[in-house]
């Protein structure tokens, strides 16, 4: 699914077709047809970074082995989207190919961006077809993140599934009231917590403060990452 952000193709996709799955294939053999040299120039570079990072990360001896290789991605990214300012124009990236975060004028302007369920909908066949595919989904792919997880884990730990997925549900519930997007667990941000030491789950509660405190001071900076730098992340 990452397949067309790194190769510079974006596609509107409805919530019909997540729900059908069908935007994952098709998005990504559609993408190879309409490419951004661009985006595939620095998610190509990202990602053969990342890979030469990791192997040589661990032999440095200042505290260049402190910084996270995705860090440096992600700068990489910003000072690549910026080339065309100076003369590059072939690196011209598309705003629909940035990170596209909402900026707010003062804390007001942040809650704004709230917004309260559609009650009336609560008698739709479509919305709740598609609340329990979601739902099916997302704990599906909880339990399979925190099975590998558990894997990789060095103190070999066990999750209590019955515990996370309550945790999920909890969470879903707050996210959908105030017009959130579903929360699942995910492999990604979960073995980055384990790579960068993390021993707790004050490495998760760290991860969310963060991030919501780069969504509400630092809007305009995010929005400067490409895409394709984070696409070369996941992938």
């Amino acid at each position: 699914k990452q397949v067309p952000y790194a190769l510079g193709h974006l596609v509107e996709v409805g919530v019909d077709d997540h729900a059908k799955g069908q935007e994952g294939l098709f998005n990504m053999l559609d993408a190879f047809q309409h490419v951004s040299p661009a985006a595939i120039i620095i998610s190509a570079i990202s990602i053969l970074f990342l890979i030469v990072w990791e192997k040589k990360q661990p032999t440095f001896k200042s505290f260049v082995r402190y910084i996270p290789g995705p860090l440096v991605v992600v700068v990489f990214g910003v000072i690549a989207a910026m080339l065309p300012q100076f003369g590059f124009g072939f690196m011209a990236l598309e705003t629909g190919h940035m990170v596209s975060v909402p900026v707010s004028d003062g804390l007001s302007g942040f809650f704004s961006n709230f917004s309260s369920p559609d009650f009336s909908a609560i008698s739709s066949i479509d919305m709740w077809k598609i609340a329990i595919t979601l739902a099916i989904v997302a704990s599906i792919e909880t339990l399979l993140s925190i099975e590998a997880v558990d894997n990789i884990d060095p103190y070999k730990r066990v999750t209590p599934t019955n515990r996370e997925l309550v945790a999920q549900g909890a969470g879903n519930i707050v996210s959908g009231f105030i017009g959130g997007l579903p929360i699942t667990s995910v492999i990604v941000r979960s073995s980055a917590n384990i790579t960068a030491g993390a021993r707790t789950k004050t490495s998760a509660i760290a991860h969310g403060l963060l991030l919501l405190a780069c969504v509400v001071l630092i809007p305009g900076l995010l929005n400067k990452i490409p895409l394709a730098s984070l696409a070369a992340i996941l992938i």
